[in-house]
C-alpha cells in the first residue's frame, strides 16, 4: 500500500496526539519528519522515533521527501505557515480553528487555489460516533425545523488560549467552530443571520461563552449554548423533525430517538480515534487525488460563522452574513 509521507508542524499537548496515531494505527500515511521549537523535546522525540527533526518550519517545508504537512501550531500561525507550505507544494491538514479571523481564511482560501494543493481542516466532531450516528439517521424524524446544542467544557489550561493575538478568539473560535461545521454539515445548508450574546468569567480577554442563535437559508432555526467555565463536560445535541426528535451527547456517547412518548436507545460505539480516521481520510485523499471530505471551503465558513457571531455580539444585534 502507498503511504504518504509526511511533516508534522507543532508537537505539544495536541500534536503529540498527532505523532502517535501516525506512528502506530494509520496505514497509508508514514510520519518522516517533525518540527518544534522547544528543540531539545523535540529532538529527543525524533530520535527515539528515528525521524528527521527541525527547529524551524522553513526548513521542515524544504525536504523534498515530505509530501504533506499536518500543522497542529498555535491557530496565529496557521496563515503564515499554510501560506509556505502552499509554496512548498505541500497538501495541508490543518487543526481547527482554520484560521484565527475571516481575513486570514480568505488569505489561505486564496493561497491554495493558486497550487494543485489539497487542504482538509481537522473538524473532528464529524468523526464522533454519537455525530455519524444522528447524520445517518437524520432521516427518521422528517423534515428538520430545530437544532439546539449545549457544549460544556472546563475552564482554560494553557497560557497562550488567553492571549487574543495567539488565540485570535475564545470559546466561539475554538469550541463553537466544532458547532458551527457540525450545522453546516447536518443541514447540508448555510447560516444567514446570526444573533450572539458572549460573557467573560474568568478570562478578561477572550469570552468564556456564548449563547446564540442562527437563522438557515431553508429555514431551521438553531439555538446554541458554549461555556468553558464549568469543571465539567457534555456535548448534547437534539435535532427536532416532524416525525420525532433524535438526542444525543457526544460526550457520553449516548443517543436516542423520540417518538410519540416513547425514547427508544438507540446503540453507539465508545472511543472511536477521531484523529486516527482524519489522518487516513486526508492520505486517502492524496494517494486517490480526491477532493478531502472537509475542505478549505467548509473551514472558511466555520471563520465566517464565528465572525458573525462576533460582530453581533460588540453590536449588540442580529447580523446578516
Amino acid at each position: 500500500m502507498r503511504k504518504v509521507n509526511l511533516g508534522l508542524i507543532g508537537l505539544g499537548r495536541h500534536g503529540i496526539r498527532y505523532a502517535n496515531h501516525i506512528l502506530k494505527d494509520i496505514k497509508n500515511g508514514r510520519l518522516v519528519a517533525i518540527c518544534r521549537r522547544k528543540e531539545a523535546p523535540g529532538r529527543v522525540f525524533a530520535k527515539e522515533k528515528n525521524i528527521r527533526f527541525y527547529s524551524q518550519y522553513t526548513e521542515l517545508l524544504k525536504d523534498k521527501g515530505i509530501e504533506a504537512v499536518i500543522i497542529v501550531t498555535t491557530p496565529n500561525m496557521n496563515l503564515d505557515i499554510s501560506i509556505e507550505s502552499v509554496k512548498a507544494k505541500k497538501h495541508i491538514l490543518i487543526e481547527k480553528p482554520f484560521a484565527i479571523n475571516l481575513k486570514d481564511a480568505k488569505t489561505i482560501i486564496k493561497e491554495v487555489g493558486k497550487e494543485k494543493i489539497k487542504l482538509m481542516v481537522a473538524q473532528t466532531l464529524r468523526y464522533n460516533p454519537v455525530v455519524s450516528e444522528i447524520n445517518k439517521r437524520k432521516e427518521e424524524i422528517g423534515p428538520i425545523h430545530t437544532i439546539t446544542i449545549s457544549q460544556r467544557y472546563e475552564s482554560l489550561d494553557r497560557e497562550w488560549q488567553r492571549e487574543i493575538k495567539v488565540a485570535g478568539g475564545g470559546n466561539v473560535l475554538h469550541l463553537g467552530v466544532h458547532i458551527f461545521d457540525f450545522i453546516r454539515w447536518i443541514t447540508r445548508d448555510e447560516v444567514k443571520r446570526v444573533y450572539c450574546e458572549t460573557a467573560n468569567i474568568f478570562n478578561p480577554e477572550l469570552e468564556d461563552s456564548f449563547v446564540a442563535t442562527f437563522n438557515l437559508n431553508n429555514g431551521i432555526k438553531c439555538v446554541i449554548d458554549s461555556c468553558r467555565y464549568t469543571d465539567s463536560r457534555s456535548g448534547r445535541i437534539e435535532l427536532v423533525g416532524e416525525n420525532g426528535q433524535l438526542i444525543g451527547d457526544f460526550i457520553h456517547y449516548s443517543l436516542a430517538k423520540i417518538k410519540g412518548n416513547e425514547m427508544i436507545k438507540i446503540p453507539v460505539l465508545k472511543d472511536i480515534p477521531t484523529i486516527k480516521n482524519i489522518l487516513e481520510d486526508f492520505c486517502g485523499s492524496i494517494i486517490n487525488d480526491k477532493n478531502p471530505p472537509i475542505s478549505a471551503y467548509d473551514g472558511l465558513k466555520t471563520i465566517e460563522i464565528a465572525d458573525g457571531c462576533y460582530r453581533s455580539a460588540r453590536e449588540g444585534k442580529a447580523v446578516y452574513l
